[in-house]
């Protein structure tokens, strides 16, 4: 077996100085900060969620006993402190000619179902130019853009609306002027499909994603096109070795107005098998060959659209 293995190691850095002596010596390390949180919240039904419902999607439905109750008409409470994080950045020398920068953050989140566990949330190390940057670790999906995503009161920030995800990645944008092109090439750890993180990686191809952005005095915009393909058995219903994958499409397109009055937000998503974005959207088996075993998938379409408009201190949000 031939393992092919892509490593970009910071281990040390050497350097002579020649000619003129410094006049001041640069100052590398690692600086920490963080915080202490304590969520307290009430739902008066049962909820789909994750992370003893810190993490909220949706009431769950009418399910009525034999008395014509509904045995999720049944409230539930919560104290916890699992979002507490704690965050070091980390300055370094120049590399390539460029800036190196970095960020480790943790906290108690889990992962898994899990809680009280600490996680990677973001760990990424930064090469910056003047007009590109090369970022690799685990970071946000490019669909979760960070200058256009719905201010909630819910920890869930718009889920199940908004994609949500965080992916170990390798990322390149390009800046020319108001315009920013971002691509990247990303896999699954903690936000996966239906499983875990082996149908995508079993396809032997990353998610791939094209953003372009512009960011103007008043206006942020954007959309972005991304394509994965994910191979979710090793065989097939004879239990013989299968080649069949499944490539799904999903697109996002945003916009930001700041007025001096009113902000006002507004994205749409279109995507298959979004299930890794925390969606409602996955794949299923769409045909079983009954001669050879052979599987076909299908995915499963997800159209979204939400609107977040902050006026006078107050908010007003819609999702569909």
């Amino acid at each position: 077996m031939r393992k092919f293995t892509f490593l970009i190691i910071v281990l040390s850095i050497s350097f002579s100085l020649f000619g003129q002596e410094a006049k001041e010596a640069p100052k590398y390390g690692i600086s920490f900060s963080g915080f202490i949180k304590n969520d307290f919240f009430y739902d008066t039904r049962q909820i789909y969620d994750i992370r003893d419902r810190h993490f909220a999607f949706y009431p769950k439905p009418i399910v009525k006993d034999a008395n014509e109750n509904d045995i999720n008409a049944n409230p539930s409470v919560n104290f916890l402190a699992i979002q507490s994080r704690l965050k070091g950045t980390v300055t370094g020398p120049e590399a390539f000619g460029a800036k190196a920068s970095g960020v480790l953050e943790a906290d108690f989140f889990g992962g898994g179902g899990g809680t009280n566990i600490f996680r990677i949330r973001h760990a990424i190390i930064k090469l910056n130019w003047d007009n590109a940057e090369l970022l690799f670790g685990q970071y946000w999906h490019p669909m979760f853009v960070t200058g256009c995503f719905p201010g909630t009161v819910s920890f869930n920030t718009g889920v199940p609306f908004q994609p949500f995800s965080r992916n170990p990645q390798i990322r390149f944008s390009y800046k020319m002027g108001e315009l920013k092109l971002i691509a990247a090439a990303m896999t699954q750890r903690d936000f996966t499909g239906v499983g875990d993180f082996t149908p995508l990686s079993n396809s032997g191809m990353p998610d791939f994603h094209g953003q372009l952005q512009f960011a103007g005095k008043s206006v942020f915009a954007g959309a972005g096109v991304g394509y994965k393909i994910i191979k979710p058995s090793l065989v097939n219903n004879l239990d013989n070795a299968t080649s069949a994958t499944l490539g799904s499409f999903y697109s996002i397109a945003y916009l930001r107005i700041n007025a001096e009055a009113v902000t006002i937000k507004l994205e749409g998503v279109y995507g298959q098998n979004m299930h890794d974005h925390l969606l409602t959207s996955a794949y299923a088996v769409h045909e079983i060959d009954e001669v050879t075993g052979q599987y076909t998938f299908t995915p499963m379409n997800q159209a979204t659209v939400w609107t977040d408009i902050h006026t006078n201190g107050k908010t007003m949000q819609f999702g569909l």
